[in-house]
């Protein structure tokens, strides 16, 4: 779209393709026919585009956070398992050289593959409640 005419992101309920409707402001999806509007200069289009995240994947991507720092970089600043916060990559990461150290990053990567493909296969349970 324009500038002046957000670009919309898919229905988060139905994936349907959502258009800009009535009001400037009011945003419906073509497939589900749900509605946003909120009368204030561009804040349907935040509020449509907005996407709460799965705490699936956050408690995942927590995981895999900590078995990296687990698992240890080689300290250099480009190290492809723990860059250490403040540096900047300089491509000379030795972590390649560790095969025990690479099995278990190829390893973490596995699970966390295997958990995303799990989390997103299944629906969000909402909380308090079942799906």
């Amino acid at each position: 779209m324009s500038a002046l005419i957000p670009d919309l992101e898919p229905c988060s309920f139905c994936g349907g393709e959502a258009h800009f409707s009535g009001f400037s402001d009011e945003i419906e999806c073509e497939g589900c026919e749900v509605e946003v509007a909120f009368f204030k200069n561009g804040s349907s289009a935040k509020a449509w585009n907005t996407r709460a995240e799965d705490p699936r994947l956050v408690a995942l991507e927590n995981e895999l956070d900590e078995e990296l720092r687990f698992i240890g970089g080689c300290g250099d600043g480009g190290c492809i398992i723990v860059k250490p916060v403040g540096m900047h990559t300089n491509g000379g990461c030795k972590c390649s050289r560790d095969w025990l150290k690479m099995q278990r990053f190829a390893y973490a990567h596995n699970r966390f593959a295997d958990g995303i493909r799990s989390a997103l296969s299944q629906p969000v349970k909402p909380e308090g409640g079942a799906a």
